[in-house]
């Protein structure tokens, strides 16, 4: 069992922000998967592998979709084992090979090998899209598995994301700890919301617009920065088409930039001189 979490777009759809597995069963999710098999009575489905979708709040479950399917989103058979232990295609065929074996299977209790979850990344705006560091800051992730972002470095730009199919990308995570994988995809969310160029740099952010800090923006243009930048400094700034940490937050940061400016204000003159 998975579940999606998604915001609202400015032109009223939603995007899919994350696919988390459901660590353990309640009672919410035991009334659901009741709902799932009074679905399949109606409709006729007797047989076979099933995905379906479905939407609970307060008056109890409703369906969104149902087909006669494996799961999809990309996941490999590798990964699937590693959370669940088998693969749905495995308990088709066992259904039919070895009915005795389904049968007990079918008692065991539910339980997770591991804990997963996708990120799916939203594009905030029309991107003229020149690099992906995205593809190297995802792998220093602990609950690292597998990306796809097909295409990166080699499409024409990325759309600002209206629905699934105008997604950045994804990836996925898996891990023993539930946390991680959270923690990991709460980072990924917050960097697509507020530093979308740390994850696909745009072409036009090469000439960084003035900021807060016009001399950071003198030495990234002298320095002919390029891609992702990543600033450490005493003070706080901001800086266009960079990430600026300082050493409270350095240790989110991470090795996947094209440069690195240390950028230090409150340094104290030696006495009898010396630099500044």
């Amino acid at each position: 069992m998975w579940v999606y979490e998604k915001m609202r777009l400015d032109n009223g759809t939603n995007a899919y922000i994350s696919v988390m597995t459901v660590s353990e069963l309640g009672p919410g999710h035991s009334e659901l998967v009741s709902y799932a098999y009074d679905v399949l009575d109606a409709i006729g489905i007797k047989y076979g592998a099933v995905h379906g979708e479905y939407m609970i709040d307060e008056k109890g479950p409703v369906l969104i979709e149902v087909n006669c399917r494996p799961m999809g989103s990309g996941m490999t058979r590798k990964y699937i084992e590693g959370i669940f232990g088998h693969h749905e295609t495995d308990a088709a065929l066992e259904s039919y090979i070895d009915p005795e074996k389904f049968a007990q299977d079918r008692m065991k209790p539910y339980r997770l090998r591991k804990f997963g979850g996708i990120k799916i990344f939203v594009v905030p705006n029309d991107t003229a899209e020149e690099s992906s560091p995205v593809i190297q800051l995802t792998k220093h992730l602990r609950s690292y598995y597998a990306a796809d972002f097909t295409g990166a470095g080699q499409r024409e730009g990325l759309v600002k994301t209206r629905n699934y199919e105008t997604s950045g990308g994804t990836i996925h995570l898996l891990h023993e700890d539930e946390n991680i994988v959270r923690d990991d995809c709460r980072i990924l969310h917050e960097a697509e919301m507020r530093f979308p160029s740390l994850l696909f740099q745009d072409k036009a952010q090469d000439s960084p617009k003035p900021s807060e800090n016009p001399g950071i923006i003198e030495v990234m243009r002298d320095s002919v920065c390029y891609g992702s930048t990543l600033i450490f400094s005493d003070v706080t700034c901001e800086a266009e088409g960079a990430y600026v940490v300082d050493s409270e937050s350095l240790k989110s940061a991470y090795d996947s930039y094209n440069q690195g400016i240390l950028w230090l204000v409150n340094i104290p003159t030696p006495k009898g001189g010396g630099f500044q």
